[in-house]
């Protein structure tokens, strides 16, 4: 199966994921060589690669140093730290959420995003394996922030 291709203007995660694919491949390196040269999977050198998963700051600084990017990876890092929804969701946060008159929602086993408590919120994210507390908190913020909504002078109908 060929390479998934990224847009890398569609979000900093793709344009990182790009970047450390087009570094490997002039390294004339597998995911799987990249991934023991810094004691990480190949899956997850192939998840960043696609987006899929946000790369840890010590995965960044361990493949710069190998692809010699001459801290490249480090400041793409930084942008992509700050990305809190996933790519798939990004899109209703950003642009359909902030200019809807009508919100429909059915979450049959929890509570809709909009009415959860930090502590709720809190809880939920820590039930995902392998989240650090930092992450944990920068999931339950940006949750918190896309509840504003509600406040404004016409909020949205939650339905």
């Amino acid at each position: 199966m060929p390479p998934k291709n990224l847009d890398p203007s569609t979000s900093p995660l793709a344009l990182f994921g790009a970047e450390l694919r087009r570094l490997r491949e002039r390294a004339d390196l597998t995911q799987e060589q990249l991934g023991q040269r810094i004691n990480y999977s190949d899956r997850l050198v192939g998840a960043v690669e696609t987006a899929t998963r946000k790369p840890r700051l010590d995965f960044a600084r361990r493949a710069d140093e190998t692809l010699g990017a001459e801290g490249l990876l480090v400041r793409l890092w930084e942008l992509v730290k700050g990305e809190t929804f996933p790519t798939w969701f990004r899109v209703w946060p950003e642009e359909i959420e902030p200019h809807a008159r009508m919100l429909r929602s059915w979450q049959p086993l929890i509570v809709d995003g909009l009415l959860q408590t930090e502590e709720y919120a809190r809880e939920l994210f820590k039930l995902h394996p392998g989240t650090t507390s930092e992450r944990v908190e920068e999931q339950v913020t940006s949750r918190m922030d896309r509840q504003k909504i509600l406040d404004r002078d016409e909020p949205p109908q939650l339905r």
